[in-house]
């Protein structure tokens, strides 16, 4: 049986875009820029993040009389549920890594401020605290990495590091 030379060209142009949408399905990663605004405390956070995540916004709540304010507002991250999540904030008190966080890594954000990750032994969750340094003393910028299912931290890894670059506090 003899197929026509037009009938092999569309073959191929159907196998290649369904190698097309395969790669977008699956393999391509979007990420989105956001602007976090808080009035409350006159600041922003700026990220660029996966698409695959769902942001919220976490404004706190107001102080008075018989109430603190939030001590942190900023953003959380979620993949797939509030079990896998990361909060960037700014926090009111000063930022410090308790005496169980192990592995600290620095890196350089894209912005040029330090990020110091820290690994916290929490037993069967992968958890990681991060605070960034720029010229302001004390460190208020920072948050937090929890996340309950390993592999999916796994996937995310390098994502995971390339939103934490992105951030910028003004």
């Amino acid at each position: 049986m003899k197929i026509s030379k037009k009938i092999w060209i569309l073959l191929l142009v159907i196998a290649a875009g369904a190698t097309v949408a395969i790669y977008l399905r699956y393999f391509r990663k979007e990420y989105k820029e956001y602007t976090f605004k808080s009035d409350a405390r006159n600041f922003t956070i700026k990220l660029k993040y996966n698409t695959d995540f769902t942001l919220e916004e976490d404004q706190g709540w107001e102080g008075g009389p018989d109430r603190e304010y939030s001590p942190t507002v900023g953003v959380r991250l979620y993949y797939k549920n509030d079990n896998n999540v990361i909060s960037i904030y700014r926090s009111i008190p000063e930022l410090f890594f308790p005496e169980d966080v192990t592995d600290i890594e620095e890196i350089t954000a894209n912005n040029g401020m330090k990020l110091r990750i820290g690994k916290l032994d929490t037993g069967n969750k992968i958890s990681y605290q991060f605070i960034y340094y720029d010229n302001s003393e004390p460190p208020t910028d920072g948050g937090d990495i929890i996340f309950n299912d390993e592999s999916a931290y796994e996937k995310y890894k390098d994502d995971i590091s390339n939103m934490l670059k992105s951030v910028e506090f003004h």
